[in-house]
C-alpha cells in the first residue's frame, strides 16, 4: 500500500510538471504574438544599427553611421540605445560628440542624463560640448545635472573658467555643481579658486572655500600665506578655512598661529 501511495504522489508531480511547462509555452507564443494596437518589435526597433548590435552583441565602429541615424529617431527607446551604444564606442566614436551635443537638448530627461554621462566618458576630447553641459547643471532632471557635472570634470583644464563663471554667482543647485566639479578637477582649479577665495563678494568667496575643502589634495599651505598676510578679513576667512578642512591641516594651522 505504501508502494502505491508513493507511485500516486509520483504521477501527481508529474501531471503538475506537464501544467507547468504547457503554461509557460503558451505564455511564450502568447509574448511572440504581436498585440493589437501595440507596435511589433520590428517596428519600434527597426534601424539596422540596433539589428546588427542585437546580432553580433557587441557594438563596433562600422555601426556609427546608423547609431547617429537612430539619434534622430521618433522612438525615445531606439534613440537611447543610440546614446548608449555609442558611449560603449568609447574613444571610437568621437566623431559623435557634436550629435551627441544636441542630444542634451532631447524631450527625454533619461535621453539628456545618459547622453551627459556618454560625454562624460570621452574625457578632455568632449570640450566642444562645455557651454552646452554648463547649461545642463541647470537642468530640471537630477540625473542630467550630475551627469553634466561628471561630464566637466572628465574635460578638465578647458572647463575651469566656464565653472568658475557658475561658481561667481555664488549660490544656486548649478553653481553646488560647479562646486564639486571644480574640487575634483583638482590641480587645475586651484589657482582660479584661490583668487576667487579673496574676492570682495562673499557668495563667490564662500563658495571657493567650499571647493578648497573638498579639494585633493588641498592647499594648505596657500591658504595658510593668507592666513599670515595683513588682510585681518581675509585671514580670518582662512583661518575658517583651514578648521574646516580639518585634521590635514592642523599641523600648518598651529604652526601659523603660533607666528602670529
Amino acid at each position: 500500500m505504501r508502494r502505491n501511495a508513493m507511485k500516486m504522489v509520483a504521477y501527481i508531480a508529474f501531471c503538475g510538471t506537464l501544467v507547468f511547462v504547457s503554461a509557460i509555452a503558451m505564455a511564450q507564443n502568447k509574448t511572440d504574438e504581436p498585440q493589437k494596437g501595440a507596435p511589433s518589435s520590428s517596428s519600434t526597433l527597426s534601424t539596422d544599427s540596433v539589428k546588427n548590435r542585437g546580432q553580433l552583441g557587441v557594438p563596433t565602429k562600422e555601426m556609427i553611421p546608423g547609431l547617429l541615424k537612430d539619434l534622430a529617431s521618433q522612438n525615445e527607446v531606439v534613440r537611447l540605445d543610440a546614446v548608449e551604444t555609442l558611449s560603449e564606442l568609447g574613444n571610437e566614436a568621437t566623431s559623435a560628440i557634436p550629435s551627441l551635443i544636441n542630444m542634451l537638448h532631447d524631450k527625454d530627461p533619461l535621453v539628456r542624463g545618459t547622453t551627459a554621462l556618454a560625454l562624460a566618458g570621452f574625457g578632455p576630447k568632449a570640450a566642444p560640448a562645455i557651454p552646452e553641459l554648463i547649461k545642463s547643471l541647470g537642468d530640471e532632471n537630477r540625473r542630467v545635472r550630475e551627469g553634466a557635472s561628471l561630464a566637466l570634470e572628465n574635460i578638465g583644464k578647458s572647463a575651469v573658467d566656464p565653472l568658475m563663471q557658475v561658481l561667481n554667482r555664488g549660490k544656486g543647485q548649478d553653481v553646488d555643481l560647479a562646486i564639486q566639479a571644480l574640487a575634483r578637477i583638482g590641480k587645475d582649479a586651484e589657482q582660479p579658486l584661490l583668487a576667487a577665495f579673496e574676492s570682495k563678494n562673499e557668495k563667490t568667496a564662500r563658495a571657493a572655500s567650499m571647493a578648497l575643502t573638498m579639494m585633493g589634495p588641498i592647499p594648505v599651505d596657500s591658504l595658510v600665506k593668507l592666513l599670515t598676510g595683513s588682510d585681518p578679513k581675509l585671514a580670518q576667512r582662512a583661518e575658517d578655512t583651514l578648521i574646516a578642512i580639518g585634521v590635514p591641516a592642523i599641523p600648518a594651522l598651529v604652526k601659523a598661529l603660533r607666528a602670529r
